[in-house]
């Protein structure tokens, strides 16, 4: 039996009482608006229910709009553990790409500050509101950045290190750390200072505080993707 699954993030399922197989599962879109603990336990209810529904299940990764796959070790390791096999048509990635800023809005920050920022193993941002709104990109903090995502740390259009995301976010405040914000995930680094391709060229565009890269054919994604490229030799 064939399941496909287009992404991991759930939008909606069709399921009819008393279906004929193969049964087809469709999962794309945008992540769920809720947390990273919440998706992972819907998912895994969803792969235990495939397990138990269809025969010797497989689930197809063959096509989508967001760039290379991303298949967290959770989702792996219960695939493994329900007896169902994956199968990945095209390259897999640790994670999506995105490219960030770490500088207070009204406070610029050295070069130097943001490496000793990185080199905590930490990256992160303040909490703010536009119009009564909290800005989208704390939301994209939250709920889109995902444990074995690539992050491009910029100040302005300066390359400072590329990290992996190895942490869920969380919220400490810390006054007077040169650790400045409050909202703050755990990196792993790859590559700082000069322990990158050399004569790296500026980034090729400015990052207001936290930007996803998917387009492939982009400027930018292919700047991430090179770099990453050279930190994983």
């Amino acid at each position: 039996m064939l399941i496909q699954i287009g992404n991991l993030d759930i939008t909606g399922e069709y399921c009819a009482e008393g279906a004929e197989f193969p049964l087809s599962v469709s999962i794309m879109g945008e992540p769920p608006a809720y947390s990273q603990n919440d998706f992972e336990r819907d998912l895994k209810d969803l792969l235990k229910l495939i397990s138990r529904l269809v025969p010797s299940p497989r689930l197809m990764f063959n096509g989508g709009q967001d760039g290379p796959y991303v298949l967290p070790d959770w989702f792996k390791t219960t695939c493994k553990s329900l007896g169902i096999k994956i199968e990945i048509q095209g390259r897999e990635i640790q994670g999506h790409y995105w490219h960030m800023n770490l500088h207070p809005t009204n406070d610029l920050l050295t070069d130097n500050d943001i490496k000793k920022i990185v080199s905590s193993g930490t990256i992160g941002m303040g909490i703010w509101e536009r119009n009564g709104v909290i800005d989208p990109q704390i939301t994209d903090f939250k709920n889109r950045v995902q444990i074995g995502d690539i992050v491009a740390v910029v100040n302005g259009k300066k390359p400072i290190a590329l990290v992996e995301v190895i942490g869920d976010w969380y919220e400490f405040d810390d006054p007077g750390s040169i650790i400045w914000f409050c909202l703050r995930r755990a990196v792993k680094i790859l590559c700082i200072d000069d322990n990158y391709i050399a004569n790296l060229d500026e980034f090729p565009s400015r990052t207001k505080t936290l930007k996803i890269s998917t387009d492939k054919n982009s400027e930018t994604y292919k700047y991430i993707d090179d770099w990453y490229k050279h930190c994983k030799k």
